[in-house]
């Protein structure tokens, strides 16, 4: 199995390039959508506000769900969050630039149905990248002071894209004080090409070093505990015949000399214990699940009154019959 180099520059380097890959992407579609929808695709402001509106209720359900896919995402050698930011990329680059593309030709509804689609669609894409971006330094190391880093490095790459795209923007986009309409697919265009090339060496740059596994919860036993002074073993039954000998029964006996009360106790659990046993695995009562034997010596020392102790009525054994 290959090596995993060690954490180094390489690192930070490709998480800065995540984070500015996620910001060419998303940073741009929140300075300038809202514009383009306005301006250029001459909707209505009050429809676009409830545009926004409705898919940030989205993002409230969208998000946690794409959260347990990828946590639910196990590592196969490849990584648990890499793959996800390899293969969606492309998708959200796709759909940045179909949210800029001019459609003021089409219809009126034509055009919101067009932008309620294209902006869900991507907010879909963008968070199975940007979800899985965001714990990949929990598995990049475990030292306290590089994820410190891994942090700081980060927040390079939003810094840089927005210092580059607030000089430059505006004045690509605007002309004579006009928006271009064309200008905006081109810079979006941009944009979202840089973000995949930026994506794809932070997906060969970054190395997951910490293989995670779900934490399994452990149930407690709700089984009931036996009486005191009563043993619990497991037996094959005694009776042979057609019963399969691989299947097992829990049977009861007492590791002290009980009396009549303890004795009607314990026979009441064994019987509860006998048809737990019988209804898991025949589907039947709790005559069906002991050993016809055992039972029938026990019937036989009722009727010949050979017991010596209190008879229990519940459990139908009798003391000399327990302790054999």
């Amino acid at each position: 199995m290959k090596e995993t180099r060690p954490f180094s520059m390489k690192d930070k380097i490709g998480y800065t390039l995540g984070d500015l890959g996620c910001c060419c992407t998303e940073q741009f579609r929140a300075m300038y959508l809202a514009i383009f929808y306005t301006l250029v695709l001459k909707v209505n402001p009050v429809h676009v506000g409830i545009l926004m509106l409705v898919t940030k209720f989205w993002d409230a359900i969208n998000d946690p769900l794409i959260g347990a896919l990828v946590d639910s995402h196990k590592n196969k050698g490849k990584g648990k969050f890499i793959p996800w930011i390899k293969f969606f990329a492309f998708p959200t680059a796709v759909l940045c630039i179909l949210g800029f593309v001019n459609v003021s030709n089409f219809a009126y509804g034509a055009r919101i149905a067009y932008m309620f689609i294209t902006y869900i669609v991507y907010e879909i894409m963008y968070t199975c990248v940007n979800v899985p971006f965001g714990s990949l330094s929990s598995v990049m190391t475990d030292d306290v002071n590089q994820r410190t880093d891994l942090s700081r490095f980060r927040s390079l790459g939003g810094t840089i894209f927005m210092t580059v795209i607030v000089i430059a923007g505006p004045l690509f986009l605007y002309k004579d004080n006009q928006p271009v309409p064309s200008h905006f697919l081109i810079m979006s265009a941009i944009c979202a090409v840089i973000g995949l090339i930026c994506l794809m060496f932070t997906s060969h740059w970054c190395k997951e070093r910490i293989i995670t596994e779900p934490v399994v919860e452990k149930k407690e036993s709700t089984r009931e505990e036996p009486p005191d002074g009563i043993e619990i073993f497991e037996g094959r039954c005694a009776s042979g015949g057609n019963r399969p000998e691989a299947l097992f029964r829990a049977r009861v006996r007492p590791s002290r000399n009980l009396s009549a009360t303890e004795d009607c106790r314990a026979g009441r659990f064994y019987e509860r214990r006998e048809a737990e046993s019988a209804g898991g695995l025949f589907g039947g009562s709790a005559e069906s699940g002991w050993c016809r034997r055992f039972s029938a010596r026990c019937r036989s020392c009722r009727r010949s009154g050979r017991d010596g102790k209190t008879f229990c009525r519940f459990g139908r054994r009798c003391g000399i019959c327990w302790r054999r």
